[in-house]
Order: C-alpha cells, then sequence, then structure tokens
C-alpha cells in the first residue's frame, strides 16, 4: 500500500536533518501524485465464456459443454467391450444418484419427514429406472453411445435411448465431473488429455490491484487495468477490498470475452447490453446486440451492480480496443449490494 505523507509528518521524525526531510518529503510525494506500490496479486481460475453468434446452434453449444467427458466418452467406445461397459454402467448409476439424491432433498419436510408428491414419486422411480438399467447390463449387452439433436449424450442399451441429464440445473457439470472422476479412479482415462481439456474450459484472471491513500483525498482501490475504485472512508476497509475484487474479476472476465467476440466481428450496442439470469441456472445471459448474439457467462456480483454498463461502458470500450484506460467509479453506491447501507 502506497502512503503519501506531508511534509511536516516527515520532518517531525525524531533526529531528521532538515536538508534530509525536505529531499524524503519531495520525493516521497512526488512517487504518491504518479506510481502505486504493486505487488497485491490476486489470481483466479473462471469458467470460460461462451459466444453464441446468431443463429446459434444449441446442439453445438451442449457439445461444448460437456467436451471432456464427450472426449472421454469417445475414447472409450472405440475401445469397446468392458471399459464400454463399465462407462455406461457408471454414467447411469451416477445419474441415478442424482435423481435420487434431488427427490428426497424436495421431498423432506421442516422435520426431515419424507412427503410423497407426485413429482417426487416420478423423480425417484425415474432413479430406481436407472439402477435396474445399470445393474441390467451383461457381457451380451448391446451398447452403444450417440449424441442426440439438442447434443446431449444419449446411452443406448439393447436399443433402448437413456439421455444423459442431471436434476441439479445450478450445478450443469456435476454429472459431468462425477463420472469423469469415478471413470479415472476405476476404468482409466488420459489425465493429461483430461487436464488439458479441462483447463480450456477454464479461464485465468490475474488481477494486480492495491489500496492507494492520498493525504486530503478518498482512498481508492485501483488495479493495473485502470479500475479505480473510490471510498468514503477506510473504515470496513477488508469488506471494501474483497467485494472490489469479485466484481473486478467479473469485470475482467467480460472484458476479454467481448474484445474476442469484437475480434470476430460481433457490434457491441452500449444500449442493448444486458445481464439477464438464467432460470434454473447460475450462468448469466449478455445481450451484445439487437441481431441475437448473446454471451454466456456467470456475473453473479455484476449482475448486482446497478446501472452497471453506463458506469462501466469507457472502461470497456478501452479495454476491447486494448488502449490504456484510469476509470473511476464510486465504490461505496456502486458495491452497495455487497457492503449495506
Amino acid at each position: 500500500m502506497l502512503l503519501a505523507l506531508s511534509l511536516d509528518a516527515v520532518c517531525n521524525f525524531p533526529m531528521r536533518p532538515a536538508a534530509s526531510c525536505f529531499a524524503t518529503a519531495v520525493f516521497v510525494m512526488a512517487m504518491a501524485a504518479s506510481t502505486v506500490a504493486w505487488g497485491d496479486i490476486h489470481r483466479y481460475e473462471m469458467e470460460e465464456p461462451l459466444l453464441q453468434i446468431y443463429p446459434s446452434s444449441i446442439k453445438l453449444t451442449n457439445q461444448q459443454r460437456h467436451a471432456v467427458l464427450f472426449s472421454l466418452a469417445r475414447d472409450l467406445k472405440v475401445r469397446g467391450g468392458q471399459a464400454l461397459a463399465e462407462f455406461v454402467r457408471i454414467a447411469l448409476e451416477e445419474m441415478a444418484a442424482l435423481y435420487e439424491a434431488e427427490a428426497r432433498r424436495s421431498a423432506a419436510g421442516a422435520e426431515g419427514k419424507f412427503i410423497g408428491n407426485r413429482w417426487t414419486e416420478t423423480t425417484m422411480a425415474h432413479a430406481h429406472d436407472l439402477y435396474r438399467a445399470a445393474d441390467g447390463i451383461g457381457q451380451h449387452s448391446l451398447l452403444d453411445i450417440d449424441i442426440d439433436d439438442s447434443g446431449e449424450m444419449l446411452l443406448l442399451i439393447d436399443g433402448r435411448p437413456f439421455l444423459l441429464t442431471s436434476p441439479v440445473l445450478d450445478q450443469p457439470l456435476l454429472l459431468d465431473d462425477r463420472i469423469i472422476r469415478r471413470v479415472c479412479q476405476e476404468i482409466a482415462c488420459d489425465l493429461d488429455l483430461t487436464a488439458v481439456e479441462q483447463g480450456a474450459t477454464r479461464r485465468s484472471i490475474v488481477i494486480d490491484a492495491d489500496w492507494v491513500i492520498t493525504e486530503g483525498k478518498p482512498p481508492e482501490y485501483v488495479t493495473t487495468t485502470g479500475l479505480r475504485f473510490v471510498f468514503h472512508d477506510l473504515q470496513r476497509r477488508s469488506a471494501k477490498q474483497i467485494a472490489s475484487l469479485k466484481v473486478i474479476k467479473e469485470l475482467e472476465l467480460l472484458a476479454g470475452a467481448l474484445r474476442e467476440a469484437v475480434h470476430k466481428g460481433v457490434s457491441i450496442d452500449q444500449d442493448l447490453l444486458s445481464i439477464k439470469s438464467l432460470y434454473g441456472s447460475y450462468d448469466y445471459r449478455v445481450q451484445l446486440n439487437g441481431f441475437g448474439d448473446t454471451l454466456y457467462i456467470k456475473l453473479p456480483e455484476l449482475h448486482h451492480v446497478p446501472d452497471w454498463s453506463t458506469q462501466l461502458w469507457p472502461w470497456l470500450v478501452a479495454r476491447m480496443a486494448d488502449r490504456p484506460v484510469e476509470h473511476q467509479l464510486p465504490g461505496d453506491t456502486m458495491l452497495s449490494y455487497a457492503l449495506g447501507p
């Protein structure tokens, strides 16, 4: 953290010679006016945004989302035999376990007692059917793996189709992760390939930021990319820093995604730029223009910021063009949803 001291404060330090105190004060205040002592580095791994350019392909979108699992399934399908049978069995068992857990969770009353209803009974029956199908896979079962018209994985057992779906809507990749983990433990998998493909679905965000405190000015939390969150005071500084970082990492993710969209020829219309939550999901949809081009991205913090597009547009435009920028933001009001009144 950089602290700009007044001339009196420097010169009142015990045993400080007059000439030395004046030179030191000039140096400190000059540095305060021009530089920030960076060194507070924060790293985040975030899910890769997904750009859909109209007309979009739902099938392609789903295949991209499930790329790691699909790659593993293709490998085991080529191997065939016991490896393919074990993959299908594991996939059915993990899907059944999620449906069973969801049925029990939704049917539990306030005292944890099981309360039956039609949805619960149907969901539990589906789970039991999946368990039976998994148990019924034998040496002579005819097995296959395919992709349906919506881009989801289809398991075929003696000609009977089972669509690989999850009832946990707010964690769309939970089923994928559970299947991959068990397959790699119980059968085998190309761990290097899996790691590379999982990494391809993640994006690293590195934030270099620090507090700038200058005498006579409000404190600021500043990033090297030009975001300057200005606060009234340093009370609850830790909470203010945490809230700032949560928004900053989403802003950097959004700026990078918008820059890539522009490079692909997508126009960004500020008047139409909006964040909308997707029902039953923790994803958010950002409308980019009037042509239907859309960005699917996780922005749970930025979604709460009032009038975010207007406040951030100058910074986003500069970042999309890879131009340096310094942009002040009213930290207390912008982050009031997290900091409170």
